[in-house]
């Protein structure tokens, strides 16, 4: 059986030796005292307590990172497409709006010359109220 102190265990677990003396002050982790005053944890006991958690390694880790950058590149190509993509929206709005103009000016213009041609003036008839039966027959 391996015997462990409680810095080596803590190291081993992943956790602080205060958490592993915690645990075996409580009585969660048992240990075992030695003549010095130190205490040493049983490995299988510290595993049944703190089970074996799988560590990254730099393999994997390395393989994360692969896949990190190439995310990134994907992104950074989707973002560079979005943004050709706001400047082409942006010139075809500015297009529209400049056909818009002169297609209200062509309007305008029309709508001038409709003046020009037809008769603009009152009519006499249309200024006075129209008369009644009875105004009509006895001419008032």
């Amino acid at each position: 059986m391996t015997q462990l102190t409680l810095q080596e265990a803590a190291t081993q677990v992943g956790k602080s030796r205060s958490t592993i003396w915690r645990a075996v002050k409580s009585g969660k982790l048992s240990a075992h005292k030695q003549e010095d005053g130190d205490f040493l944890v049983d490995a299988s006991e510290l595993l049944r307590v703190y089970p074996h958690v799988a560590r990254a390694t730099s393999h994997d880790t390395a393989n994360e990172t692969e896949r990190n950058i190439n995310e990134n590149r994907s992104l950074q190509v989707e973002l560079e497409a979005a943004k050709q993509r706001i400047r082409d929206l942006e010139a075809d709005k500015a297009d529209l709006r400049g056909e818009r103009d002169k297609l209200l000016a062509v309007v305008q213009e029309q709508a001038s010359s409709m003046k020009l041609l037809t008769d603009q003036r009152a009519s006499p008839a249309g200024d006075a109220p129209a008369k009644g039966f009875l105004a009509r027959l006895f001419g008032r």
